[in-house]
């Protein structure tokens, strides 16, 4: 039989010549991307209606990218920390809690649960299981705590020390060609209303379809030129149709990925079916249909003890965009609320303190004194800071001068906002989606390098003023900073550590995964016999330990792959130990630790092991830290929002 590249290739050439009375577009009339040359210096990245029908706003690059750079920006994570823990703790009704949705799998060690909202591409960017083109990387230096110190700022706690996460290209990627992360298919599987979702064997499937599709055309059209044009020709689409009823009566996502005419089919064997599943875009359409994302990179704030800053990348004329901000609301900001509790002897979580603490995400989010409403921003637009507009001037507020350089805005370009703002907080609740967008919108001619800033509202400036009046620093006699520690990289051994403890908010984490093919278990007989024969430390290291060289053939460190583990002894090379593996905080489904065997690994890299906050003990979760939404502009925001009561808001804390 003819390759698989040669029949498709023959197959073209035989559909041109059916064609050719419909006037079917030649492969050099296809749409393709372009090198916009110029017009690359301007925007790099847009959000623009997605190449995906029906999937909302996506994120398209307006450059050429090259395999393995980075895309966009460094970005924050912003931890989630026992999401569903706190449900099952609520004295209430189940709360509607969309930023689960647009949350990622973390893997830290803080909490019981970790999840982060990374704004950004970490948030915008949609799925396409045929189409996958970024990755997150960087992770083994995102943790920072150098920034604020909880026994000088008082912000120390206040905002995320989690940064530099990096989106980087796994294939080129050409210019208007949309941005795809990979959320992982599960994340599809496990959603019953995305059943009808390709996967991504059934486009590999969709397009073997198509091959023997055309191999079968040149079986039964063999000579174009025998005078049966006109006949050949009206045998397609029987031909095309009995293809894809049998395809789709073994799957059924077949029906949506083959083609039902000679046009799709003739353009489904030059590109495939994953990008025959999207709307092409081009530059000059982005420019004109899109609204740029790239004009704010991060960095450390010019305001003291503000953390991270946003700063501009170009020149920006008043009156200019800044950045979009589609919003992710949260109808009732008790979601947030975090719960203390116990684990009883029966295994069940008990809570132990009312609303003890909240989410990290307030301080990112924009509230209103009087509405349960919180409506949270998903790009860089989060990491823009507080400057007033006024100033206390004998007791009476005048106009800042020297005040910010930007205002939020409901967004013009997105019709869903005129929809959205007559609805009720309770229909807010039933959209289990994102739709509100507001715009950061430049109030002065802004210069490269500048900071952005706008005013979070008065009441947050006082709420900031009366915590810094009252706040004292925390205890760090037993404290050191996480990222000081990675710097020296220091490992002690276990009987080390009996002398001479790490500090009581700091533990060793691995790089780890797990891998039934290189490392499968071991046989159960053997288990048992050994194990029965109470093995000293020596001997499990030297009869149940595997090889850590895998390990270090990982590019990236990814949260996903940290273990905690516990150095166990120094080889004779310096640069390996050997270390136990421990089970993960939410997930110890692991035949080892099922089977009570300890998991070591031998000649594992120095390289691969990390200091991180232990559990319960960073700054984020130290009690009484500043929360406090910014505050939406009352003249911008729909009455009928507010929600509540004289009452709520006599106890309310937000």
């Amino acid at each position: 039989m003819a390759s698989t590249t040669k029949t498709a290739a023959t197959a073209l050439g035989l559909l041109l010549l059916l064609s050719a009375p419909a006037a079917l577009s030649s492969a050099n009339d296809e749409p393709e991307f372009h090198d916009e040359g110029e017009h690359q210096r301007e925007c790099g990245l847009y959000l623009a209606e997605s190449s995906i029908p029906g999937a909302g706003f996506g994120v398209f690059s307006g450059i050429d990218i090259e395999e393995g750079e980075l895309v966009g920006e460094p970005e924050i994570a912003i931890q989630l920390m026992n999401i569903h823990i706190n449900e099952r703790l609520r004295n209430e009704h189940e709360l509607m809690f969309l930023p689960k949705e647009y949350a990622w799998n973390f893997g830290s060690f803080e909490a019981k649960e970790v999840d982060a909202l990374i704004p950004g591409l970490g948030m915008l960017t949609n799925f396409h299981t045929g189409l996958k083109n970024v990755i997150q990387s960087g992770h083994d230096g995102s943790y920072d705590d150098t920034l604020l110190s909880r026994a000088v700022d008082p912000g120390a706690g206040a905002i995320t020390y989690y940064r530099n996460i990096n989106m980087t290209s796994s294939r080129f990627i050409a210019a208007g060609e949309e941005i795809f992360s990979d959320y992982g298919e599960n994340w599809i599987l496990t959603r019953p209303y995305m059943e009808k979702v390709p996967l991504q064997r059934d486009y590999k499937d969709a397009d073997m379809v198509m091959n023997r599709t055309a191999q079968l055309l040149l079986d039964i059209f063999p000579n174009t030129t025998d005078g049966n044009h006109e006949e050949h020709l009206s045998r397609l689409p029987d031909i095309m149709s009995t293809v894809k009823s049998i395809a789709t009566s073994l799957n059924e996502k077949m029906d949506s990925l083959l083609p039902g005419n000679e046009t799709d089919l003739h353009e489904q064997i030059i590109s495939g079916s994953a990008w025959n599943s999207v709307i092409r875009r081009t530059v000059p359409w982005l420019r004109d249909n899109g609204r740029c994302l790239d004009n704010i990179k991060p960095g450390v704030s010019n305001t003291p003890g503000a953390g991270y800053g946003a700063f501009s990348k170009r020149s920006i004329s008043k009156g200019e965009l800044i950045i979009p901000a589609p919003l992710v609301h949260v109808p009732d900001k008790r979601s947030l609320e975090m719960y203390d509790f116990i684990v009883n002897h029966d295994g069940e979580l008990i809570r132990t303190e009312e609303g003890a603490r909240e989410q990290l995400l307030t301080n990112y989010c924009f509230g209103h004194p009087q509405s349960s409403l919180l409506m949270c921003p998903s790009t860089y637009a989060v990491l823009i800071n507080h400057k007033s507009s006024k100033v206390k001037n004998r007791g009476i507020d005048e106009r800042n001068a020297e005040g910010p350089n930007a205002e939020y805005r409901w967004s013009t370009w997105n019709h869903i906002n005129d929809e959205w703002h007559r609805l009720s907080i309770d229909d807010l609740s039933d959209k289990e989606h994102q739709g509100l967008s507001i715009d950061i919108v430049a109030t002065k001619d802004i210069e490269v390098g500048e900071e952005i800033f706008f005013d979070y509202g008065d009441e947050w400036e006082e709420s900031w003023q009366r915590y810094v009046d009252s706040w004292s620093p925390s205890d760090i006699s037993s404290y050191e900073s996480v990222s000081e520690m990675n710097k020296r990289r220091e490992f002690r051994t276990a009987s080390e550590l009996r002398f001479n403890p790490y500090p009581s908010n700091v533990m060793t984490a691995c790089v780890y995964w797990e891998d039934d093919d290189a490392n499968p278990p071991l046989d159960i007989n053997f288990l048992v016999d050994f194990m029965s024969k109470d093995p000293t430390i020596d001997e499990m290291i030297e009869h149940l330990s595997i090889d850590g060289e895998m390990f270090a053939k990982e590019p990236n460190i990814q949260h996903h792959a940290l273990w905690p583990c516990s150095v166990i002894e120094r080889e004779s090379n310096e640069a390996h130990f050997t270390v136990e593996i421990l089970p993960q905080n939410y997930d110890s489904n692991t035949w080892w630790f099922e089977a009570n065997v300890p998991r070591f690994v031998k000649s594992f890299k120095s390289d691969l092991i990390l200091f991180v906050p232990k559990l319960g003990k960073s700054d984020e979760l130290l009690p009484n830290r500043f929360r406090k939404s910014m505050v939406f502009r009352d003249d911008l925001f729909p009455h009928q929002w507010k929600n509540l009561k004289e009452e709520d808001l006599k106890y309310s804390h937000y």
